[in-house]
């Protein structure tokens, strides 16, 4: 049966950080998730990519998107733009993706591509951060080699400086404890709107998760490794009568980490030449 990743409706709701989530968002609670990820697998050299894919124009007026993966490392894509999958393909947000056509932002599409021979089942519920990472890693092999094939994708890969935030141990210490070794617990990480709940999380999917939240480049240097249990909850709303903390606060206040702004530089990449594609 194929695991749902993420199903981003009109209505706001819960939704887990998962690959499908950056998608949608921005590319990149974005992974292996400490952004950014450049998939620099050459073709002829051992690149993976979906045997068998189907795309058609979404129909107009349709209000949500998803983004499903299927057994095998296939993906189900339905009503998403051009420029959120090149934003996954090569696991960056809006902002690092520079140039190209307006048609990508506002031409939305509907894609079914499947492996033949495929990873095997997807249970994500059995799966360790290792594994999802892996598992990431390929499916965005395989749709940056469906953006060249069917979109005639061609980019430049450049750096450059931007504004960033860093992701720092605040100066009373960090407030929560690594998990012991021999968790079999299975990883989980659940946002919903002002709140976050995670479970055997690495400090790279946190930063990953403010990354799309934010909108941001964001940088882990708290030289923190290991798994986490944490709650974190916020005003999703940044007005001075807001009712509860700032994310920045609640970080500081609840976790001991603390966003700092700088500038830095950033890999982007540079759009040389997209089409729209031939249906099937």
């Amino acid at each position: 049966m194929k695991q749902r990743v993420i199903a981003i409706m009109a209505k706001r709701g819960a939704h887990r950080l998962t690959l499908s989530r950056k998608l949608l968002l921005a590319g990149a609670l974005v992974s292996a998730l400490a952004l950014p990820v450049f998939v620099g697998v050459v073709h002829g050299q051992g690149a993976l990519a979906f045997d068998v894919a189907s795309i058609r124009p979404s129909e107009p007026g349709q209000q949500n998107s998803r983004f499903n993966i299927a057994p095998g490392g296939g993906i189900n894509v339905s009503n998403v733009p051009v420029r959120r999958l090149i934003e996954f393909a090569f696991g960056m947000r809006q902002t690092q993706i520079i140039g190209g056509p307006a048609w990508i932002e506002t031409a939305s599409y509907d894609i079914v591509a499947r492996v033949d021979k495929g990873d095997g089942p997807i249970d994500l519920r059995k799966m360790s951060n290792e594994d999802r990472d892996t598992m990431e890693q390929k499916i965005r092999q395989r749709t940056k080699a469906l953006l060249e094939d069917r979109f005639k994708l061609v980019v430049k890969q450049d750096t450059r400086e931007m504004p960033l935030m860093a992701l720092t141990v605040a100066k009373g210490g960090l407030k929560i404890k690594e998990n012991p070794p021999g968790d079999t617990r299975p990883p989980e990480t659940q946002m919903r709107r002002g709140s976050l709940t995670a479970r055997r999380t690495p400090l790279s999917r946190l930063v990953q998760g403010l990354s799309m939240l934010l909108q941001q480049t964001v940088v882990d240097e708290t030289g923190v490794t290991g798994e986490f249990d944490f709650e974190l909850a916020w005003s999703p709303d940044a007005t001075p009568d807001a009712e509860g903390p700032s994310i920045f606060t609640a970080l500081q206040e609840k976790l001991g980490l603390k966003l700092e702004s700088k500038k830095g530089p950033v890999p982007v990449i540079v759009i040389e030449r997209v089409e729209r594609p031939s249906e099937n």
